[in-house]
């Protein structure tokens, strides 16, 4: 199993200045990359690849609590691949990654390889899809969503697909070609693979062959299989895994972007959630952590919250819907309102915030008041009010 971690992560800034994409909290326990790993566990895929472009020791560091703990439990491994000084170069794309680690991806004896990336928030079985794969003899699979032509337009790549059959791959149209039973629908690829190490070899051939090294997988490589090889569509639901309710089948988000990162962390409130960190048939792993005191609660009122390890809410602080990750402290008389703060951050007395992320670590001094609704001077929106929560360029720390 690939899977890879993006770029810089530049939506994402400033929750990318001192880590990767995958490597920012997710709610409250969790890192972005544990959900696709979570999803290869599972599916009892034995051998992982994760692919950075940059920042590959902070996600080493983070997968040393699986190499103590789940994978020498399960005998498998969880390996961090990044560029490697003067042979390999930085790693422009994805494409420019499983490129230059083409060799120590095929030294491995494997039939079928699954590619994913680091930061889809979804819970996908891959069996049912590999068993398809190898049941028709295709030399690739798909996973595809039906979503509307407005979600698709200029943001998700669709399919053009005949009865199972993959005929074409449209990246990011304008003008995305609906199915023939529904006029306002596509199918959207899901950037969720599986193929045979045949296909996966002509593939990065090809690649290599018209010199892709600036473009991303799947604009290159996908596209490149559909159009030259018998490749089948499957469909996110029938991967789905068999406990999930009805808000939750076919669940899939891409948080690339600060506000959609917002929105799917938000989701993770609704009751029932749109996405189920707590299913004892699909559970979610993470590596240990220390320390793991459990959450303090003094006299509070609270609505709708995640809580994290070692966090303390103090007297009279109040949380609507909020994730509350480890190591949080709130101080007395402050209210917080569709807010997500990230690990180690301390929110000072008589603090009201509402629609912020509060970046990890970052000290919110008494008395703030801030809330994308109401935005302070010269900052316009509500990311850019997120951005400035950790370049400090109002909020000082506390001494």
């Amino acid at each position: 199993m690939l899977i890879l971690a993006g770029g810089a992560g530049t939506r994402m800034y400033p929750f990318t200045a001192k880590r990767p994409k995958p490597g920012v909290s997710f709610g409250a326990r969790l890192k972005l990359v544990d959900i696709p790993l979570s999803n290869g566990l599972n599916s009892d895929i034995s051998h992982i690849y994760v692919i950075v472009q940059n920042q590959a020791d902070y996600l080493s560091n983070h997968f040393l609590g699986y190499h103590t703990g789940i994978s020498q439990m399960r005998g498998e491994f969880i390996n961090v691949l990044g560029p490697s000084g003067e042979e390999h170069g930085l790693f422009k794309t994805d494409a420019d990654s499983i490129l230059k680690l083409k060799s120590r991806i095929l030294e491995h004896d494997f039939d079928v390889v699954v590619l994913c990336m680091a930061d889809q928030i979804v819970k996908c079985d891959f069996r049912p899809v590999i068993e398809q794969l190898i049941n028709t003899d295709a030399d690739a699979a798909v996973v595809y969503k039906t979503v509307t032509l407005d979600e698709a337009r200029g943001r998700l790549g669709v399919l053009k697909v005949e009865r199972t059959k993959v005929r074409g791959f449209d990246e990011k149209p304008e003008n995305p070609e609906p199915i023939e039973v529904d006029s306002n629908k596509c199918l959207a690829n899901t950037a969720m693979y599986a193929m045979t190490k045949k296909a996966f070899k002509d593939m990065v051939n090809a690649m290599s062959h018209h010199h892709v090294h600036n473009k991303n997988l799947s604009s290159t490589g996908i596209t490149w299989l559909c159009e030259n090889r018998d490749v089948i569509a499957f469909n996110l639901e029938d991967a789905s895994t068999s406990d999930l309710s009805k808000d939750e089948l076919g669940y899939f988000a891409d948080t690339g972007t600060i506000r959609s990162y917002f929105d799917t962390s938000m989701d993770l409130l609704k009751r029932p959630a749109g996405f189920n960190l707590y299913s004892s048939t699909w559970p979610i792993y993470t590596k240990a952590s220390w320390p793991n005191s459990a959450a303090k609660l003094d006299c509070v009122n609270i609505n709708g919250i995640i809580l994290g390890l070692n966090t303390i809410l103090q007297d009279q602080v109040t949380v609507n819907s909020g994730i509350v990750s480890d190591g949080v402290e709130i101080k007395k008389n402050t209210k917080i309102e569709y807010s997500i703060l990230l690990p180690n951050s301390k929110i000072g007395e008589n603090v009201y915030l509402k629609n912020v992320i509060v970046d990890e670590e970052v000290n919110i001094p008494k008395g703030i008041n801030l809330s994308g609704d109401k935005p302070p001077k010269n900052v316009q929106n509500q990311e850019e009010i997120l951005s400035l929560l950790k370049t400090n360029k109002f909020i000082p720390k506390i001494p």
